[in-house]
């Protein structure tokens, strides 16, 4: 397995249905992703950055069964491009 995920041009993973508020969890990483340049910038533009119910979300997120999965290290390590799929949501 550990050659195939390293050999992956992409690695699609999912974490099932929408549910939990995950579209908000969704959107909050994406712009924290975003935020990585100038994090100042998004304290002040980002409508969540302090929302309790987005880190919630975000919590809820993480709690989900593939986080706790062995194998999670392999197809997110060793992965060259990981996307992560919740719903009709995705992050690369």
């Amino acid at each position: 397995m550990r050659d195939i995920y390293e050999r992956a041009l992409e690695t699609h993973i999912w974490l099932g249905e929408a549910a939990d508020e995950s579209e908000l969890a969704f959107h909050f990483i994406t712009a924290l992703g975003i935020a990585k340049e100038d994090f100042d910038s998004f304290l002040e533009t980002c409508p969540y950055a302090f929302n309790a119910e987005a880190r919630e979300a975000v919590d809820k997120l993480f709690k989900r069964p593939w986080w706790t999965r062995i194998w999670v290290y392999q197809e997110f390590v060793l992965s060259n491009d990981v996307v992560f799929f919740c719903g009709s949501n995705y992050i690369q």
